[in-house]
This record gives C-alpha cells, structure tokens and sequence, in this order.
C-alpha cells in the first residue's frame, strides 16, 4: 500500500506540473502544494479506513475463535460430568453384578436344602 500512495503522490506532481499553469513556482505553486497536501492527507485517511478495516476483521476472527473456544470448554465441562456420571453408573452395575451372583447363590443354597 505504501508503494501505491508513492505512486499515486508521483503521479499527481506530474500531473500538476504538466497541465496546471504556474505550478511549478511563485503564487500558484503554493495553491498547488496546499491541494497536494489534501490529496496526500485524503490517502492517509483511506489508509486509516482500510487499517480499520483488517482491525474489524482480525477482531471478528478473534471473537469466532473464541466463540469456538468457549463451545470447547461448554465440550469438556459435559464430557467430565458425563464421565463422573458413568463412574457411578458403573459403581452401580458392579453392584447389581455382585446382588445377582449373592441371589443366584442363595437360590442355589435354597434348592440343596429343599
């Protein structure tokens, strides 16, 4: 961009010096250096407007990236209070594992003695 606005500040001096009359010094050649400053200070704030613009969007990146980021943790919040919920699911299996193998004995036990 810097390369762009040489170019273009090169450009309006040949222009000025081809096609505006006394351009080049005395009287008019200051008009002409206060309407190049304009134009000079008219690309800075175009400059501006499009350094804005890459801030916006790298901001609106930042903020996907953290959008995505918090859905990640929502992610892993949910995975360790499921994990924590199969743990006592499985307390709870190894239980019913255990009362069946108990009844299953004592009806056993109870068969015998019949």
């Amino acid at each position: 961009m810097h390369y762009l606005n040489i170019t273009i500040r090169n450009v309006v001096k040949v222009f000025r010096k081809d096609t505006v009359p006394g351009s080049g010094s005395g009287v008019g050649g200051s008009g002409m250096l206060m309407e190049e400053e304009e134009i000079v200070k008219l690309i800075e704030e175009e400059e501006m407007a499009d350094l804005e613009l890459q801030v916006d969007s790298r901001l609106e990146a930042l903020g996907e990236q953290g959008d995505a980021v918090r859905c990640l943790d929502h992610m892993r919040e949910i995975v360790a209070r499921d994990s924590a919920k199969l743990g006592v699911l499985e307390q709870v299996l190894f239980g019913t594992h255990v009362g069946i193998g108990l009844k299953d004995s004592y009806a056993a036990d109870m068969k015998e003695n019949e």
